[in-house]
């Protein structure tokens, strides 16, 4: 396993669900409230900020930012797979080679139900289990193991939000589980104005 693969391999896990997951259904997008427009590249920058980080206690000292639109790179693999899919970007937070960091990552669906139904998805997996005091409409979570960090996936009106902290074997996360859910609750806080 190269050096890469076991830090993301969380992350991933939950990434690779989304495009696993065959595209099914016919059904017209459900309409959502005020703020629920597909998000773009914009919107999700101003989501998550290397000062919300510091604010939760995150050291953020050599952090570069990258924001890449996940949904055009799926889609050159396999356009049929984000047919439900309206916008999906990551933003992701990386130090030391992009094995130590925090991944966000928002998808628009076409409706709430598919959202839904792809956090069932993640959550049918070894690695995630519902939350009790749930982030958004609905969450489930993943404790840090073998070199993953935490990670965090949740449910607001048609989108599917997941955090996960990234660290290589033998290092510390950037972000440990408490500040994946502080700042789980402060992107949800913030997709009302998208």
């Amino acid at each position: 396993m190269s050096r890469l693969a076991a830090p993301r391999l969380l992350w991933l896990v939950a990434l690779g669900a989304v495009l696993a997951a065959p595209a099914c259904g016919t059904s017209a997008p459900s309409p959502g409230p005020a703020g629920d427009a597909p998000s773009d590249e914009q919107a999700v920058g101003r989501l998550l900020t290397v000062s919300d980080l510091a604010a939760a206690g995150v050291r953020t000292d050599g952090l570069e930012v990258r924001l890449e639109d996940l949904r055009a790179l799926a889609e050159a693999v396999d356009a049929e797979q984000v047919r439900e899919i309206e916008s999906w970007y990551g933003l992701h937070f990386e130090r030391s080679e992009r094995v130590i960091g925090l991944s966000l990552s928002v998808i628009d669906f076409d409706s709430a139900e598919r959202a839904g139904r792809q956090l069932d998805l993640v959550e049918s997996g070894p690695a995630f289990e519902p939350m009790a005091s749930p982030v958004g409409d609905r969450s489930a979570w993943a404790g840090p193991r073998g070199g993953a960090g935490a990670a965090l996936a949740f449910v607001a009106g048609r989108r599917l939000v997941t955090l996960h902290s990234i660290a290589a074997l033998g290092q510390e996360p950037l972000v440990d589980v408490a500040q994946v859910e502080a700042l789980a609750r402060l992107v949800e806080g913030r997709l009302a104005g998208l």
